[in-house]
């Protein structure tokens, strides 16, 4: 019965290890997506360009609605599953991205 109680301990924290890498990959990748000409679709290639050689602006490939959304569905999971670490780095997360 130990061995079955330690297990599930563990696999609980494996899991929300695995979520919080992820998490932190998601933000990383966040920062660091391209810019996107809105008008030809190209990725930005000059650094210091604020407009395309197409005269389309540049956003980003993934909007921060977006990735607030998918922050909030891990944060709702971390609330759900109690995994303490998780909850509060993605309360962390969205609340810069809020501000």
């Amino acid at each position: 019965m130990k061995f079955f109680l330690l297990l599930l301990l563990y696999d609980r924290e494996l899991m929300e290890n695995t979520l919080l890498q992820i998490v932190q990959q998601r933000e990383r990748l966040y920062h660091l997506q391209d810019l996107v000409c809105l008008r030809c679709n190209q990725v930005k290639a000059a650094h210091l360009a604020e407009q395309c050689g197409c005269a389309g602006s540049f956003s980003c490939k993934e909007d921060a609605t977006e990735f607030c959304e998918k922050m909030q569905l891990i944060l709702n999971i971390a609330i759900h599953q109690k995994f303490q670490l998780l909850q509060e780095c993605t309360e962390w997360i969205l609340e810069v991205e809020k501000s």
